[in-house]
């Protein structure tokens, strides 16, 4: 139930909307027919499906699925529209009863989640800016790869721009053009704690892997950035996911399913 669902993220720490933020990583990746073959397959004495699942979704869904016994491994995209694209669809499909698991449509009929969806349905840049937030809760370097979108306010680096050491005023890390380019909007960070600067400079409103492009050229904006691409642990993945994107879009939906957070939603 949804209860249950929005007691175990709680239990990790997110709020409700944290949860429906991050379940929106569904837009990319599938789930396995068993964690639904029992909406499409002997739902009820009156109707065999689901009556929530649009009638023609559900028999594209079937015919995959039909095997699912013999074929554990048999799946389907949680995103049917736009499954290799990390947008907000996942939400757009889920008031036309596109939505694959059970959760999906409690999500879309709660009234405790359901304004968020129609928020990430009709905003993809909140859904962007949403989504990346709670994932600092969970450190790994896919996930971490959520800073290609999002910002994070100068209060959080400014040691690292002012009076950084006593031979160097900025920390030789950043690129020095950089550095200037940060310097400029973080100067009134202590009158305005609300000044921020993008995560990833080069394309902060799209979720791709620039993120881990711009680390080894100098332009990781927070001293964590810098020290993954130079420790050994971390470094291989880095140049991976830098010059893979489609391995950095694989791996990103990993990590949560290891977490628990999404495979409560089944």
């Amino acid at each position: 139930t949804m209860d249950q669902i929005i007691k175990i993220f709680a239990s990790k720490g997110f709020d409700i909307q944290e949860m429906v933020a991050l379940v929106g990583a569904h837009t990319i990746g599938f789930s396995h027919c068993k964690e639904f073959s029992d909406r499409l397959f002997n739902y009820s004495k009156t109707s065999p499906v689901d009556p929530e699942y649009n009638p023609r979704y559900a028999t594209s869904l079937q015919k995959p699925c039909k095997d699912y016994i013999k074929d554990p491994e048999m799946a389907a995209f949680n995103d049917v529209l736009t499954p290799n694209k990390f947008d907000n669809m996942y939400y757009q499909n889920l008031p036309r009863e596109l939505g694959l698991l059970a959760s999906d449509h409690a999500m879309v009929k709660d009234p405790r989640t359901k304004p968020f969806v129609q928020l990430y349905a009709t905003n993809q840049t909140a859904f962007f800016k949403d989504f990346a937030h709670p994932l600092e809760k969970l450190k790994m370097v896919a996930l971490v790869g959520a800073h290609t979108i999002g910002f994070s306010h100068c209060k959080e680096f400014s040691d690292r721009l002012f009076n950084y050491s006593k031979t160097s005023p900025v920390d030789p890390e950043y690129n020095p053009r950089y550095a200037t380019s940060l310097q400029k909007p973080c100067k009134d960070y202590i009158k305005d704690p609300e000044m921020a600067a993008f995560n990833d400079v080069l394309t902060p409103n799209k979720f791709d892997n620039m993120y881990y492009q711009n680390l080894p050229r100098e332009l990781g904006l927070l001293a964590s950035d810098h020290a993954m691409v130079k420790d050994p642990r971390t470094k291989p993945f880095v140049q991976l996911y830098a010059t893979n994107q489609t391995a950095f879009f694989k791996d990103f939906a990993h990590p949560l399913e290891k977490l628990s957070i999404l495979e409560t939603m089944t």
